[in-house]
C-alpha cells in the first residue's frame, strides 16, 4: 500500500505526457516546437501547459497545431483517415461531429471546425467553404482559425462570382485586423483585395499591391507569384523575362528555394517564349515547370505549368506537317492532359485542355 502513491504519481505522469499537444512555430531552427497540454486558444492567445507552467503564447506566432494522438476522438481519427483518402464529404461529417462534442478537448473541436473548411475547398465545394468558414466564425468569434477562415470565404465568394460577399467578408477582417493592430491581418486583407482586382481582370491595380510586398518576410512568395501572375496576363513580356530570369539565378544552388517560385518562373520563361511565337522553347520551360513538383505538395503554380505543357504540345501538333511529329506532340498533350487531371480532377483549365485535343482530331 505505501508504494500506491508513488504508483499513481507514476501513472499520472505517463498519461499527461501521451496527451501532450505540439505548437509549432515560424522558422523552427529559431523557434522549436512546444509540446504540453493546450488549456485555452483563441486567434489572440495560446495557453498551453508545459512542465507544470501555463505559457501563454501569441497565437499569430504559431503556425500548425498538432494535436495529441491519445486525445483524438473515434471521429476526429476517422474524418482524418477520410480526408487522407479524397473522401472529403465523409471527413465533414466526422469533423462536425467532433466540433459540436462538448466532451471533446477545445483545440481539437477548433482544429475540426477549419478542417470541415479545408475539405469543402479540396472537394471544390465553394458553398461548402463559405457555409463551414461562417459556422466556424458563429460557434467562436474568436476562433484560432478565423484569418484562415476569411481568407477561404473571399476565395470561394469569387470563385461563385459573389462579389459583394467577398467584399463584406473583406471588410469584415479588415475591421478586425484594425481593431486588434494586427499588421499580418492587414497584409492580408491587402493581398485579398488583390485577388478581387485579379478576379475583376484589373490586372495593374493587382500588380500594384503585388508589388508593395515583394521583400516583405511574411509575403514576399505570395507577392511574387502574383506579380508573375499578373505581367502574364497582362502580356508585358518585357517586364516579365527579367522577373523570371532573377527569380531563377536566385534560386541556383540553393536547398531551400520555394518549389513554388521555381515552377512559376519557368512557367513564367515558357510564357515569354510563346508570347514572342518560340512555341518549342516555350514548351521546354513549361515541362521545366511541371517537373519541378517532384514528391511535392499540388499546387496552382504545378498545375499551370503542366496545363500550358499540354496546350503548348497542342499548339505545336496543329502546327507542323510531318505526321509522325504530329503524333508525338499529339500522345505528349495527350500525356500531360492525363497528369493534369490525375493530379487536379477538377482542373480550371480541363474545359480547354479537352477541347484543343479534341480540335485535333
Amino acid at each position: 500500500m505505501r508504494h500506491l502513491p508513488a504508483l499513481l504519481l507514476t501513472l499520472a505522469t505517463a498519461s499527461s505526457l501521451q496527451a501532450q499537444e505540439t505548437l509549432k512555430f515560424r522558422e523552427p531552427a529559431r523557434n522549436p516546437d512546444v509540446e504540453g497540454d493546450i488549456v485555452s486558444l483563441s486567434y489572440r492567445t495560446v495557453e498551453i501547459v508545459t512542465g507544470g507552467v501555463k505559457q501563454p503564447i501569441d497565437a499569430r506566432r504559431v503556425v500548425e497545431i498538432v494535436p495529441a494522438a491519445s486525445r483524438k476522438t473515434a471521429d476526429f481519427a476517422k474524418g482524418e483517415e477520410a480526408m487522407t483518402n479524397g473522401s472529403f464529404a465523409a471527413a465533414i461529417e466526422r469533423f462536425e461531429r467532433v466540433a459540436t462534442d462538448a466532451r471533446a478537448p477545445e483545440s481539437l473541436k477548433q482544429i475540426a471546425s477549419i478542417q470541415s473548411v479545408r475539405c469543402a475547398a479540396a472537394n471544390g465545394d465553394d458553398t461548402g467553404v463559405v457555409q463551414a468558414a461562417q459556422v466556424l466564425r458563429a460557434r467562436k468569434p474568436d476562433h484560432f482559425f478565423l484569418r484562415e477562415s476569411y481568407e477561404r470565404e473571399v476565395h470561394a465568394h469569387l470563385a461563385l462570382g459573389n462579389g459583394a460577399g467577398a467584399a463584406a467578408a473583406i471588410q469584415a477582417f479588415g475591421a478586425l485586423a484594425t481593431a486588434n493592430g494586427f499588421s499580418e491581418w492587414a497584409k492580408s486583407v491587402d493581398l485579398l483585395q488583390a485577388a478581387v482586382a485579379e478576379n475583376q481582370n484589373n490586372w495593374r491595380g493587382a500588380l500594384l499591391i503585388f508589388r508593395k510586398y515583394l521583400k516583405d518576410a511574411d509575403i514576399g512568395e505570395i507577392a511574387a507569384l502574383g506579380e508573375m501572375r499578373t505581367l502574364t496576363a497582362l502580356a508585358d513580356w518585357t517586364a516579365l523575362a527579367p522577373v523570371a530570369d532573377a527569380h531563377l539565378k536566385e534560386a541556383m544552388g540553393r536547398r531551400d528555394c520555394s518549389p513554388r517560385i521555381l515552377i512559376a518562373s519557368n512557367t513564367a520563361k515558357g510564357d515569354v517564349d510563346a508570347g514572342g511565337g518560340k512555341l518549342k522553347d516555350a514548351l521546354l520551360n513549361y515541362l521545366q515547370g511541371a517537373m519541378v513538383l517532384n514528391k511535392g505538395t499540388p499546387n496552382p503554380e504545378h498545375e499551370t505549368a503542366v496545363a500550358r505543357s499540354s496546350l503548348t504540345c497542342s499548339k505545336l501538333c496543329a502546327a507542323e506537317r510531318d505526321r509522325a511529329r504530329r503524333a508525338r506532340y499529339l500522345a505528349q498533350a495527350e500525356e500531360m492532359k492525363g497528369e493534369l487531371l490525375k493530379s487536379y480532377p477538377r482542373s480550371r483549365f480541363k474545359a480547354e485542355v479537352e477541347k484543343a485535343i479534341r480540335d485535333l482530331r
